[in-house]
């Protein structure tokens, strides 16, 4: 399940939440962990989350830059320590926010190498939804 976050904060208890949603067999992945405020001042806040075992998707753009330098840096950090799952365009519509991913995964391959940012957008995304059985 694909749980996004309120984009100021963590709210208090939503590791309860996940440990709920765990015990119904429902494994969560955090949307764009990078761009929540209380994330970009500390990578701590994500650290239950981590321990519960959610996975995390970054959105693309971010890694390129797109949602400015505190997301990016943030982005950056999470690819780092290895906890990005996979990477999204988080698209909304094709003008505003279009389906993007080559310049957020071209960015990634420098930090994570190539073979793993493919894997952040085609390989464990398939994996997740069983299109790559």
């Amino acid at each position: 399940m694909l749980l996004e976050l309120p984009h100021g904060h963590v709210p208090v208890g939503a590791d309860k939440l996940v440990e709920w949603l765990l015990k119904q067999g429902i494994r969560p992945m955090i949307a764009h962990p990078e761009r929540n405020k209380d994330i970009m001042r500390s990578v701590d806040k994500l650290i239950p989350f981590m321990r519960l075992g959610c996975l995390l998707q970054v959105t693309a753009g971010a890694v390129a830059g797109t949602f400015g330098e505190g997301a990016r840096a943030r982005a950056v950090d999470l690819l780092d320590k290895g906890w990005v799952t996979v990477l999204a365009s988080d698209a909304h519509n094709l003008e505003a926010r279009p389906p993007e991913l080559e310049p957020g995964r071209a960015a990634a391959a420098v930090i994570v190498g190539e073979a793993e940012s493919w894997n952040l957008v085609r390989h464990r995304p398939a994996d997740i939804t069983g299109a790559g059985a």
